[in-house]
């Protein structure tokens, strides 16, 4: 398996086996990075990343994962993910997404924030004691609701009068660094 750079994904050229940069510019690049993120190091340190891009298909729009250099991905194909680091250098796309499983699931409340103001409905889902990181969507109008979760099988339905989607495998969802303080 050819080693890349952490930060840029291009091949590593070095006689040390443990290095995870081409260079020491993007080493620094990338603790500098880890550092300013709001993202938690419990999904930053995990090389899980895609990026994301609007596709059409049977005439919706859809977000479809791709890697970081544009080929598409899949949240089933370890090979088609990359480090935080290369994901977020990247410009493809429209952001960055996360590949559900290893103990990391996401809660997935649509329409639940009308003008800024989160529906307490949801925002009692999101104070689950396993949940570790709260964001909104990016539309602005959901949230996501990160936590620990047993790989299980993911289900789509309406609670509370709320549309909750709950996976832990098997799916990615994007990831927008615009954390929700609860």
């Amino acid at each position: 398996m050819k080693r890349v750079c952490d930060w840029c994904g291009i091949g590593i050229v070095t006689t040390r086996a443990d290095a995870r940069f081409c260079s020491s510019k993007h080493r620094i690049y990338a603790h500098r990075a880890a550092k300013r993120s709001p993202i938690p190091q419990r999904l930053t340190s995990r090389d899980r990343w895609v990026r994301w891009r609007y596709e059409l298909r049977n005439g919706k729009p859809t977000k479809a994962p791709i890697t970081a250099d544009g080929r598409r991905a899949t949240s089933t194909n370890p090979d088609t993910w990359t480090t935080f680091a290369a994901a977020s250098a990247s410009t493809l796309g429209e952001g960055l997404g996360f590949t559900l499983g290893d103990g990391i699931g996401c809660i997935d409340v649509d329409h639940c924030v009308s003008d800024g103001v989160i529906d307490p409905r949801a925002l009692e889902l999101a104070r689950t004691p396993n949940a570790f990181y709260v964001e909104y969507s990016p539309s602005g109008e959901g949230i996501h609701i990160w936590h620990d979760a047993d790989e299980q099988p993911g289900t789509r339905r309406t609670e509370n009068g709320l549309s909750v989607e709950r996976y832990s495998a098997g799916r990615y969802i994007t990831v927008t660094g615009r954390p929700i303080g609860l």
